[in-house]
């Protein structure tokens, strides 16, 4: 069964012409059709556990993402390193 964050991931890829990526909340809540699990809102773990399947896609598609709880956004940053 494809991950929830799957759409995420493919929207991440898409952005071949940028290093960074800043997602709200809501906007990323638009890319899945879901809404984000209240601890992804507030823990940083959600985003940075590459044993989590989802954070594993995108980080072998070299992105790499930092919450920012106090803008209640999510940055992605294209590290060339995934693979």
């Amino acid at each position: 069964m494809p991950s929830k964050y799957q759409p995420l991931v493919d929207h991440l890829i898409a952005q071949t012409d940028t290093a960074e990526v800043m997602l709200t909340f809501d906007q990323i809540e638009a890319v899945i059709g879901d809404t984000l699990p209240v601890a992804m809102r507030i823990e940083t773990a959600p985003w940075n556990r590459a044993h989590l399947g989802y954070v594993h896609a995108w980080q072998a598609a070299g992105w790499i993402a930092a919450l920012d709880r106090r803008n209640r956004r999510v940055v992605f940053a294209f590290t060339r390193e995934g693979g």
